[in-house]
């Protein structure tokens, strides 16, 4: 019944351990085994920590001296003078060629005025120039094609005079030695005529009718004989036909040669001699005539006399038109003169506008003003840095250095963590925008100082811009290595 009552796990392991006679286990303490098991957790933690300390060591490399940068403009004006005008403050945002502020411009203003009248004034006088030179131009042009007109009318009027002349002259003398033959021949008939028929006259014509009458008898024997062939068959028709009009014509003259033998024979009559004296002075009309047209040669000479005097003159005019190009001349070279006094204005204008504007200092680029240092009222020195704006555009970037040994491991775009102020727990993304190709342990002026690892400088572009951050801030930066 005992043994029922304390059936448990403990007592039966007991009773069974007294039945083979072994000895009891021993127990361990409670602090020893917590002890234990701290220390196995603690191990695990450094080793743990030591682990991803080595593996963030090898996977990140830390950087050294780390500064804030950005590209900033100093402007500064390129004269002295007493400033008149602040037209920006610190922060405020810029654009190129906006003014930042104005130095005393008075005298350079009123000097720019009296430059842009002068400019207006010498563009109206070459302006002037110009239209006048033109209208020169025209005009003379003009007075030249009219004078070279009038020459060729003058050469065309006396070139016509001289060839009426000409043929006047030629017409005059043929008609005059026409007329005077005419006379003589007349007279030589008349002559005849009152001393009768001559002996060897009528000799000569019955001559002429013999030979007439002997050439008629041979061309009837040549007309025979060809009526003979053609009735043969051996001449043509043609040919008698040629004949025939031969022998008819020879008659004709047969009887022209006995009329005039029988005219000779019976002498001139009272009408024949009358009629005579009738031509002949109809001759001696026609002579006279023709002498006449001597007076008509002699107004034609007058003609041609003042064609070449017209002529003569239209060439004097010819010559003083062309020797009025020199008034062209003279004006191209009071428009060259013109123009330059212009370009002198205009120089005069650009230069009192620099001089304007050396007065005006701008931005030269878009950004943010970090200081301005002038105010109204104060005289600023030429080359002394008044304002400082940083270029937007280009941003900002952090310069840093890291060991020589860890540069093997950094390439350009490989990511990186920023702390902007060291300790104020602001972090930006950044990248690796640059790498040194030196060591800073080449050359002193690489920014190594005595006894100090060498070092490689490299630059980070952040991709983010946190809100007032400025140039020169200190940083630390880790480079994310791959």
């Amino acid at each position: 019944m005992v043994a029922k009552e304390n059936d448990t796990p403990a007592v039966n392991y007991e009773l069974r351990r007294q039945s083979r006679g072994a000895e009891p286990p021993k127990t361990e303490s409670p602090w020893r085994r917590r002890l234990i098991v701290g220390g196995v957790a603690v191990l695990i933690i450094i080793l743990a920590t030591v682990g991803y300390f080595l593996h963030w060591s090898w996977a990140h490399v830390r950087t050294y001296d780390a500064r804030v940068y950005a590209s900033v403009i100093r402007r500064a004006p390129e004269v002295s003078g007493i400033v008149m005008e602040v037209c920006v403050t610190e922060g405020e945002t810029v654009e190129p060629d906006d003014v930042l502020f104005r130095l005393e411009d008075a005298d350079q203003r009123a000097r720019l005025e009296a430059a842009l009248a002068e400019e207006q004034i010498q563009q109206a006088l070459l302006s002037q120039s110009e239209t006048e030179q033109e209208l020169t131009a025209v005009r003379v042009e003009a007075e030249i094609a009219a004078a070279q007109g009038r020459v060729r009318v003058a050469r065309a009027a006396l070139a016509r005079a001289e060839a009426e002349l000409a043929l006047a002259r030629s017409r005059s003398e043929d008609e005059q030695k026409r007329a005077q033959a005419l006379v003589e021949q007349t007279r030589a008939e008349l002559r005849s005529l009152e001393r009768g028929t001559r002996e060897e006259l009528v000799e000569a014509a019955e001559a002429r009718l013999a030979a007439a009458e002997a050439l008629q008898e041979l061309y009837a024997l040549e007309v025979r004989q060809s009526e003979q062939l053609v009735g043969e068959g051996i001449d043509s028709e043609f040919i008698l036909m040629t004949r025939q009009t031969q022998l008819t014509t020879q008659r004709n003259r047969v009887r022209e040669a006995r009329a005039d033998l029988k005219r000779l024979r019976a002498g001139a009559t009272p009408e024949e001699l009358e009629q005579t004296h009738q031509s002949l002075q109809a001759r001696l009309a026609e002579l006279g005539l023709a002498r006449a047209a001597e007076q008509e040669i002699r107004s034609l000479q007058a003609e041609v006399e003042i064609r070449g005097i017209e002529l003569e003159q239209a060439r004097n005019q010819l010559r003083q038109a062309e020797a009025a190009r020199g008034d062209v001349a003279m004006a191209e070279a009071r428009t060259r003169a013109a123009r330059a006094q212009l370009e002198k204005a205009r120089s005069e204008v650009k230069q009192s506008r620099q001089a304007l504007q050396q007065r005006h200092v701008t931005s030269r680029v878009a950004g943010t003003v970090l200081r301005f240092k002038p105010d109204v009222g104060e005289y600023w020195t030429a080359g002394s840095a008044a304002v400082l704006v940083r270029e937007d555009s280009k941003g900002y970037w952090v310069n840093t250095y890291v060991r020589e040994e860890d540069a093997r491991r950094i390439r350009t775009g490989q990511p990186a963590e920023v702390e902007i102020l060291t300790g104020s727990r602001t972090y930006v993304d950044a990248e690796v925008a640059q790498v040194s190709l030196f060591s800073t342990g080449m050359e002193e002026e690489d920014g190594g100082s005595p006894g100090q690892a060498p070092r490689v400088w490299v630059r980070l572009r952040l991709l983010e811009t946190p809100p007032d951050i400025r140039p020169g801030y200190t940083a630390r930066a880790t480079i994310r290595a791959r």
